[in-house]
């Protein structure tokens, strides 16, 4: 008996990784978010990013918010990708820049800005690979450093009203 408890639970337990996982939590709720992405080439001059770069990072941000929103916020990002070294095969790149997210105006409480500079390693396999790719592997770890942006925003537009 015992023996068939523990079999179940270690089968759940292990069933349960393959379950759906939650998707980004709308952290502004009637909220559209617009995306700036500037990059930095390696001479120093700034541009837009290539246009498949550019639209995955509004999809990626844009799920922070609502498509029908009302209200408005801009997160920017300046960055730029630049090869670092080759370690064990892989090629490591360095993405760094600054990031910063804008709320518009809420009723009464004035707009929120946060701003914070960002150092992100990204290891690629392949020397073929480049900026934009450097670029589109940092996606995650800067969805989670905007995500902690527009929580610190938004807690600072409430605490001033």
């Amino acid at each position: 008996m015992v023996l068939m408890q523990y079999f179940f639970a270690t089968l759940l337990i292990l069933t349960s990784g393959c379950l759906p996982k939650p998707s980004s939590p709308i952290l502004l709720p009637q909220t559209q978010i617009e995306t700036t992405l500037a990059v930095q080439g390696n001479t120093g001059e700034w541009s837009s990013a290539s246009p498949e770069v550019a639209a995955e990072f509004q999809h990626t941000f844009r799920t922070f918010g609502e498509e029908t929103g009302t209200e408005k916020a801009t997160v920017q990002l300046q960055l730029g990708a630049h090869y670092f070294s080759q370690l064990q095969g892989q090629h490591r790149w360095i993405v760094s820049g600054s990031i910063a997210v804008v709320l518009g105006d809420l009723g009464a409480a004035p707009g929120a800005t946060v701003h914070q500079e960002v150092e992100v390693p990204v290891f690629l396999e392949h020397p073929h690979e480049g900026a934009n790719d450097a670029l589109l592997a940092s996606l995650p770890l800067l969805k989670r450093e905007v995500q902690n942006l527009i929580t610190t925003a938004t807690d600072q537009r409430l605490s001033d009203n």
